[in-house]
């Protein structure tokens, strides 16, 4: 990696060769966060797509970006290739259990291709779903569309962060202020934060080569976040 493409803000702007290598990479990696989709039914073991999901990446030609991560805050590698969160288990869930009727299931999915990371999820609600439920994922959805709407070149992130923000609420849901998305490519995580609140005009300008993952989360109410699994 040529390091002149970090700038001194801290951002890590992708040539022209690797977005495009990026783009795709990306696109085989939502064929396969798709098919996984499909085996999501009640009595699906958490593990079985786990196990589903490396062996897709692996025949793409890819690597598991999750399996063997160590954050700076985590006691011991990731074990998994997907993140499985179940109901009220926001994100980073390790793959446990089965999936029942009504739950609200989170994949994420992460693959390194060409030696560049990419990083994808889904929520799939199981039948039956409260109107409530339905709603939350709506208004989720809804806010990441809106998002990328605004994800254009001269915006500034803040304007990003106040689309999500505003979205949720109009729901009638809470935006989750302290977990947000990140910049991706040279790293699975990279500068900068992208943010579910924020202020027009305000924050990183959007510029050629900024390549973010935009992750929208919402609850029903204020919430607490705690640790499930102090090793993560």
């Amino acid at each position: 990696m040529n390091l002149k493409t970090r700038t001194p803000k801290g951002l890590y702007l992708k040539k022209e060769e690797d977005i495009k290598k990026m783009i795709e990479g990306g696109k085989k990696l939502v064929e396969i966060l798709f098919e996984i989709k499909e085996k999501i039914k009640p009595g699906t073991k958490a593990e079985d797509l786990d196990k589903l999901a490396e062996e897709l990446i692996l025949k793409t030609g890819g690597r598991p970006a999750f399996k063997g991560y160590k954050p700076f805050f985590a006691k011991k590698p990731f074990p998994s290739s997907i993140c499985f969160s179940k109901n009220e288990i926001v994100v980073h869930g390790i793959p446990k259990g089965f999936v029942e009727y009504s739950d609200i299931i989170k994949i994420d999915i992460g693959m390194i291709w060409k030696n560049l990371y990419l990083d994808c999820a889904i929520t799939v609600g199981i039948e039956p779903l409260s109107d409530e439920d339905k709603n939350l994922i709506k208004a989720t959805l809804e806010a990441l569309k809106k998002a990328i709407d605004v994800f254009v070149f001269g915006n500034k992130l803040g304007e990003v962060g106040f689309v999500i923000e505003k979205t949720i609420k109009s729901f009638g849901f809470k935006p989750i202020y302290n977990l947000c998305g990140h910049g991706v490519g040279y790293n699975l995580h990279e500068e900068p934060e992208v943010l579910n609140f924020g202020q027009k005009n305000k924050g990183v300008t959007i510029t050629s080569g900024l390549v973010v993952a935009i992750e929208p989360m919402a609850s029903k109410t204020e919430i607490a976040l705690e640790n499930k699994d102090e090793s993560f």
